[in-house]
């Protein structure tokens, strides 16, 4: 259907009957899609990614709480945990691969949903291989599905509003991972539509995080990969679902928004590149809205080398989107890892401060050196910024000091994190947790998943000893005190 017939739908319906049956054409279609070799090629990288993500945390006191939990109860052909030799049942599995990659706050980003779709559709696609034998080319034709489903769906609910409040990695995570969870069970059409409907009404996740500075924000993804995938399972064994959830009167595009919008989800237009080729892997561990900020001030310390002590004024003007969203626009106190991740003002001001950008800048969020600046940091909107949002990310610095000098950087776009730097990182993380061997078994079974006729030995490659498990009754703050930052920093500064 092209976008004009779909406008036509919206104009000329005035009932439920007079929609197209969204729900079910949607999901015919994902379960046929058959990506080009530049899309898969694209999935494998992201793949590659994930996979950096997911073992850059296992050691996190926080990951370690939630393996404490559910690692009580472990099934004996349950699916395997990321890291671990720990194998539960393929919901907790889900939960635990998305969690573990959430932790890290650079999981790969869809500027349009404004979400992470790695989070939830890699997890669910995991957690269910040991259901049953998938080729590789399968298996990324099914995270693709996910993938475009959550792109479409960003560009029909994500609005200022919906940022604001609901969080979308979360909400369209569930729904989308429930597309890719029915291609890998090889769910028939009525089952795969009652998945999509047992996931909409699963799928959930609020903003307050952004405001309170509280941690749920990590949760929520990997939440969505969980109902996603019980979702798919009680599908599989005939649990039904409204077939109209998506374009229905009470469904999910009514909500968020005009439900008689919900024939655009079956729009492609002519050319038009797969969903998840317009993801971007993210480099700065940090929040997708302050990205522009980071690199922007990144690029004006390249350009200028001075004393951060003799700072007094800075001023970041960035696109309106970013600074609406819960949590973007604090100036501090900055009093966890996810406000520092978060803030635009911190993100800048330990750039500015640290003369560099790694993942520390995100985690030593105490420094005093960088709070001070902080404060010192006034943010703005800028309108030409705005109205190229999300197509680019654009963002500008300027810095005054006390002897004068002024010094300003603008960037009109976040860079793309060049495939070399995506490799190497994935390298350098793995080789933390796994054996050099599996490093390098991983790597080719995974650049080379197309090919691949079963995809289950790559998960005898992120099969590990566990090397111990905190107590459920150690709290996040008592194991934080026992870790050592440079144990639990999840990619080295020169990474």
């Amino acid at each position: 259907m092209s976008i004009a017939s779909a406008s036509n739908v919206r104009a000329a319906a005035t009932t439920e009957d007079e929609l197209p049956p969204v729900t079910r054409l949607l999901a015919e279609e994902m379960l046929a899609l058959d990506a080009n070799e530049g899309t898969l090629r694209k999935a494998e990288l992201n793949f590659l990614d994930y996979f950096s993500c997911a073992l850059a945390t296992r050691d996190l006191p926080w990951t370690r709480q939630a393996l404490s939990v559910v690692g009580r109860w472990p099934v004996a052909n349950g699916s395997q945990v990321i890291g671990t030799d720990l194998l539960v049942s393929p919901p907790d599995a889900a939960f635990l691969n998305g969690l573990m990659a959430a932790f890290t706050s650079r999981t790969d980003i869809h500027p349009s949903v404004s979400g992470h779709p790695c989070v939830s559709i890699f997890p669910v696609a995991l957690a269910l291989l040991g259901q049953k034998r998938v080729s590789g080319r399968d298996f990324l034709n099914a995270i693709v599905a996910g993938y475009e489903v959550m792109g479409r769906l960003g560009r029909l609910l994500v609005n200022d509003k919906f940022r604001s409040n609901f969080r979308s990695t979360s909400i369209l995570g569930c729904v989308s991972a429930s597309f890719t969870a029915s291609r890998i069970l090889g769910l028939d059409l009525d089952r795969a539509v009652n998945a999509v409907a047992l996931a909409s009404n699963w799928a959930s996740g609020l903003q307050e995080w952004g405001h309170s500075g509280a941690t749920e924000q990590f949760y929520q993804g990997a939440n969505a990969a969980r109902a996603a995938t019980a979702a798919a399972l009680l599908a599989e064994q005939g649990v039904d679902g409204s077939s109209t959830i998506l374009e229905g009167k009470s469904g999910l595009v009514a909500a968020f928004g005009d439900r008689f919008r919900a024939a655009e989800l079956l729009t492609r237009p002519a050319g038009e590149r797969r969903e998840i080729e317009l993801t971007d892997i993210k480099r700065v561990a940090a929040c997708t809205f302050v990205q522009a900020g980071v690199y922007a001030t990144e690029r004006l310390i390249e350009q200028h080398r001075f004393d951060p002590t003799l700072i007094e004024k800075v001023e970041v003007e960035t696109y309106a989107a970013a600074l609406n969203c819960p949590g973007v626009d604090n100036a501090g106190p900055i009093d966890g890892i996810l406000a520092a991740r978060m803030s635009m003002q911190h993100s800048v001001a330990s750039v500015l401060v640290r003369q560099s950008v790694s993942d520390d800048n995100f985690f030593e969020y105490d420094n005093p050196a960088v709070g001070l600046v902080t404060r010192k940091v006034i943010v703005a909107d800028r309108g030409d910024f705005t109205s190229v949002f999300p197509k680019r990310q654009a963002a500008s610095v300027k810095v005054a000091l006390s002897d004068g000098k002024t010094f300003s950087s603008t960037i009109d776009d976040v860079p793309s994190f060049e495939e070399i730097g995506v490799v190497e990182r994935f390298r350098s993380v793995a080789k933390r947790v796994l054996s050099e061997r599996q490093v390098s078994k991983l790597e080719v079974l995974v650049r080379n998943c197309a090919t691949l006729d079963d995809v289950r030995p790559i998960l005898d490659e992120v099969r590990t000893e566990t090397s111990g498990i905190v107590s459920s009754s150690t709290s996040i703050a008592s194991a934080a005190a026992t870790a050592s930052r440079a144990a639990i920093s999840p990619v080295a500064p020169s990474e």
